[in-house]
């Protein structure tokens, strides 16, 4: 009976292990008409408005709340209006690009007042 809780443990953490190393490698960044979309496995699982931006840089710190796959010198911190975390972390395939995309987009957001 110990020995099939081990094996049943084990492949349920295996599998579980499995499935997040997958979702990680798969991460998107998607810079939709009104939001920026975070998704894993093709599925969104952040949505960030432009109005709710207040700037995008290059890098990144340890303190954030982040979306990072395994491309760590691609990170881009995304420093928000409002919310219990202020700073987003997330790693595009291509930064520059990204950047140069998310704040064209930016300016065009109507602005907000709540900092």
């Amino acid at each position: 009976m110990i020995f099939e809780f081990w094996v049943w443990l084990l492949t349920t953490a295996a599998a579980m292990g499995a499935i997040t190393l997958y979702g990680v490698a798969t991460l998107k960044f998607r810079l939709g008409a009104e939001a920026l979309e975070i998704l894993a496995l093709g599925v969104p699982f952040r949505t960030i408005r432009y109005e709710d931006i207040r700037s995008a840089d290059r890098g990144g710190s340890l303190l954030n709340e982040h979306w990072v796959s395994f491309r760590l010198g691609n990170r881009v911190t995304l420093h928000l209006r409002r919310g219990k975390r202020r700073a987003i972390v997330i790693t595009p395939p291509d930064p520059e690009a990204f950047l140069q995309n998310l704040r064209r987009r930016l300016q065009d957001a109507p602005a907000r007042d709540t900092d």
